[in-house]
């Protein structure tokens, strides 16, 4: 990026100097129009791909599946994003044995990202039906015995 001010500058001597200038203007034209491209694609890509790092998706899924006004839990730090699109409502549970004994005590919801899933422990992983997929989170409920 730093270099970019003196390209434009050596570019802008090059072009100024050339004789063929139909020839220049067209590979110039060309060049940026593939460089907005790429760019837009680049941003498009961004903006598309950052549904992973908000948990919007998964909060509201849990809004429509919870018709009996149980509790969402997600694992480890909670995400603003929890927090705020589920109105305060969401919850934090610090690892694998805080869950398990939440599972165990009473029928919930959880949000976890695919390492997490990942981490659960055998048991704890049979006590979760996956009910939805979207984002970086998959939304769980759990199954009481």
């Amino acid at each position: 990026m730093p270099a970019l001010p003196a390209l434009a500058m050596l570019a802008a001597t090059w072009l100024a100097a050339d004789a063929r200038t139909r020839l220049v203007d067209a590979v110039v034209a060309a060049g940026l129009l593939g460089m907005a491209l790429m760019v837009g694609a680049f941003f498009l890509k961004q903006q598309i791909d950052d549904s992973w790092k908000t948990a919007k998706m998964a909060v509201t899924q849990y809004q429509l599946l919870n018709t009996d006004k149980r509790p969402l839990l997600l694992m480890g730090d909670l995400p603003y994003s929890a927090s705020f699109y589920s109105q305060g409502k969401a919850k934090a549970v610090k690892d694998n044995a805080e869950l398990a004994t939440r599972v165990a005590q009473e029928r919930l919801f959880v949000a976890l990202n695919p390492d997490q899933v990942q981490a659960l422990t055998p048991e704890l992983r049979i006590r979760l039906q996956l009910e939805a997929t979207s984002g970086a989170y998959s939304l769980y409920s759990s199954i009481l015995n």
